[in-house]
């Protein structure tokens, strides 16, 4: 489901409707990951209930369901919540006139946990960005996107991250999973460090900037520690590999709204880069490319990894994630999204958010690595597929929210029948966990939860 509302006026806050063909045209395997499915527009609608009662309409669907928003919120006079404009809505009447952002969460919230993504272009009013950090627009959803500031003079923002979205899908055979197709969205929209009039929605650290930036903690990076500038040429940005190094242990219990783990050996905890006690020689080799060659460069500097494991050591995890994610947007930007320098930097933040007891963000990026490896042409035999697609599974069974397990372990499942890895039972492990996840709790799972 694609709605667009483009705001009244002449000079309207953004230009909506601009990607909206293009992400029409894009063929159901890759806008929805499936053989079939069909496409509502909803250009430039005007009636609340009318987009209302499409939106039930799409939400009574059995399948999987994208709903794709671009427009501007705006909050109402009287109890300041977010609403998306239509094409008659003002600041006035948007109470009456727009499309409450609760009502969508709502209508949304019914479908089966994991069925259902939302991906939003969105520009605030002065009111909602002001207030940005109060309002959890993705609460309640699985939310991707882009929210921007009002524009400071009258030309209209143009949908960036719309385009960028359009422009990924049109390349690609198969959609790629959603973490990763937001921020190669991010990063075709040009989001980057000091950019501080636009923030990602969802999808955790995307690359740092000023302001409520979703990443865990609010410690700002120090001036000390190296951040990486703008990237003149494509050269390849080096990093040390992963050694073993030992991550912090598992807990010695399953979480209570979670089934308890199956008498399959989960895999150990993940391996992590250098910790910050171990100086990072200058020399170390990135991982190996496809085919057994291996680049090495000197672009970052050789305190990078230190700095960023001695913050997440001293429990400064949110400035650990911001340093890992400004460096891997540079690796984006240098050597491209499928790069094994890029690569590194998705496998650091899954250790540091592994280290922040994050297990469901650690696993999402675990999956993300996995599957760019894949994307990338290594074999899924491979030590390194195999080893993230273990890590991830270790992750996933920390997970303790049913939803968010279960929304992971689709993933891990589709994962785990490409790399199975060696370990005996593994996908075994995957599929009965999740016909678990999909049953009601128990009686001794509700007491334990209560």
């Amino acid at each position: 489901m694609l709605v667009a509302a483009t705001p009244p006026g002449r000079h309207p806050a953004l230009q909506a409707t601009e990607a909206l063909p293009a992400l029409a045209a894009t063929p159901p395997a890759v806008l929805l990951g499936t053989g079939t499915g069909s496409v509502v527009q909803l250009a430039d609608p005007a009636d609340p209930n009318a987009v209302l009662s499409h939106l039930r309409t799409a939400a009574a669907h059995e399948g999987p369901l994208l709903v794709y928003l671009a427009g501007q919120l705006l909050l109402d006079s009287r109890q300041h919540l977010p609403h998306l404009a239509l094409t008659r809505s003002t600041p006035r009447s948007v109470r009456y006139t727009g499309l409450p952002w609760h009502w969508l969460v709502a209508e949304l919230g019914r479908r089966p946990v994991g069925s259902t993504a939302v991906i939003a272009d969105l520009v605030a009013d002065s009111a909602l960005w002001q207030r940005r950090s109060h309002h959890r627009l993705a609460e309640g959803l699985v939310l991707y996107g882009s929210l921007a500031a009002p524009a400071a003079g009258r030309l209209p923002r143009t949908p960036e991250y719309s385009r960028a979205l359009a422009a990924v899908l049109r390349a690609s055979r198969a959609r790629p999973p959603l973490e990763q197709l937001h921020q190669l969205s991010l990063h075709g929209a040009g989001f980057g460090p000091g950019d501080d009039e636009r923030m990602p929605l969802g999808g955790g650290p995307a690359p740092a900037m000023p302001g409520p930036v979703p990443v865990p903690g609010p410690e700002p990076v120090p001036a000390s520690v190296p951040v990486p500038g703008p990237v003149p040429s494509p050269a390849p940005v080096q990093m040390p590999a992963p050694s073993s190094a030992p991550a912090p242990t598992a807990p010695d219990h399953a979480p209570a709204a979670v089934a308890p783990l199956p008498a399959y050996a989960v895999p150990p905890p993940p391996a992590s880069p250098p910790p910050a006690s171990t100086p990072v020689p200058a020399s170390t080799p990135v991982p190996p490319r496809p085919g057994g060659t291996t680049e090495a460069t000197g672009d970052v500097p050789a305190g990078v990894h230190e700095a960023i494991y001695r913050a997440a050591g001293e429990g400064r995890h949110g400035e650990a994630a911001t340093i890992a994610s400004q460096w891997e947007t540079a690796a984006l930007r240098a050597s491209g999204p499928h790069s094994m320098e890029a690569v590194h930097w998705v496998e650091v933040r899954a250790d540091l958010a592994h280290r922040a007891d994050d297990a469901a963000r650690a696993c999402t990026l675990w999956l993300q690595a996995a599957a760019v490896r894949l994307q990338a042409g290594q074999a899924p035999e491979s030590g390194e597929v195999a080893g993230a697609v273990d890590r991830a599974h270790h992750c996933w069974h920390q997970v303790a929210d049913r939803g968010q397990a279960y929304q992971l372990g689709v993933q891990l499942s589709q994962l785990r029948e490409r790399a199975p890895g060696s370990t005996p039972g593994a996908l075994r492990d995957v599929q009965d966990r999740l016909a678990v996840l999909t049953s009601p709790p128990g009686p001794g799972d509700r007491a334990a939860a209560g």
